[in-house]
């Protein structure tokens, strides 16, 4: 890859994959000494390969590769925002890497950052440093311990607030269309976050949540209703358990109870992401 992307003036960046960049998910003590050892970045990234058993990559290429050392590097990390993109229940602490699976165990260390994180709005690096002094978490820890929720999905990257505002009402059409279309198909499991400048995964019942929160309807048994009509209307059945539900009163039920967690659980994050 290095030969063929070298011929278009691309040179290897690093990995697009969160993980890849802690040490201690995929690498052993004695091979991350190894690796230490080696200079040239491309062979080093091969043995890697043959570490972790990788048969394909996930690079970022750049054209005019500029090197920062240690103090631009931080000054750019503190000032990229950050913003929470699932519910607290829903945080696994459990993270797999080439050498197996990793657990944190010390809550001492990531319940104070959720704690910050959990209002849903973006937070600069550099904020939640100067927060969590007080708790004995340095920089190097935190950033450890973000990337490793980045990497399961957990945080994302946020724009400014002047990029989101430039893009909010286009990306409120575009997802207003969607939900049009999630009436008679789930094909399309993809909004977009004015936030986050990208795509979030939302399933088709959550779409039509969405669509009929912002048609005024706000109990969990006013979206179950209108959720319900549109099913109906398609002669399709609510699942639960994986097996369908016959009896329509049991199904309001059912979707009165999904409705109920996602009005408590994932419209505040929804709401805040712009989507």
């Amino acid at each position: 890859m290095v030969e063929y992307l070298g011929e278009a003036k691309l040179e290897f960046a690093c990995s697009a994959n969160f993980n890849d960049h802690i040490d201690s998910l995929n690498l052993k003590p004695n091979q991350q000494d190894f690796l230490n050892e080696i200079n040239d970045i491309h062979f080093k990234e091969s043995i890697r390969d043959f570490f972790v058993n990788q048969q394909f990559r996930r690079d970022y290429w750049v054209k005019g590769l500029r090197k920062m050392n240690k103090v631009e590097k931080n000054t750019k990390l503190r000032q990229q925002r950050i913003i929470m993109s699932c519910y607290r229940d829903a945080i696994t602490y459990k993270f797999k890497g080439a050498q197996g699976e990793v657990e944190l165990q010390n809550e001492a260390l990531y319940q104070p950052i959720l704690d910050i994180l959990e209002d849903y709005n973006p937070h600069y690096l550099g904020d939640l440093e100067k927060q969590l002094a007080p708790h004995g978490i340095n920089f190097q820890t935190l950033c450890q311990v973000i990337f490793l929720f980045a990497g399961s999905g957990y945080v994302v990257p946020a724009q400014s607030d002047a990029d989101i505002a430039a893009v909010q009402e286009k990306t409120a059409k575009c997802n207003r269309f969607i939900r049009e279309i999630a009436r008679g198909s789930g094909n399309i499991t993809i909004n977009a976050s004015s936030v986050i400048s990208g795509g979030f995964s939302v399933d088709r019942f959550q779409q039509l949540f969405l669509l009929a929160e912002s048609l005024g309807q706000k109990t969990p048994l006013d979206l179950a209703n209108f959720v319900f009509a549109i099913f109906k209307e398609e002669n399709q059945k609510i699942l639960k358990d994986g097996q369908p539900i016959e009896n329509d009163a049991e199904s309001i039920a059912e979707l009165t109870k999904i409705a109920g967690v996602f009005l408590e659980k994932q419209l505040p994050y929804y709401q805040k992401l712009g989507i």
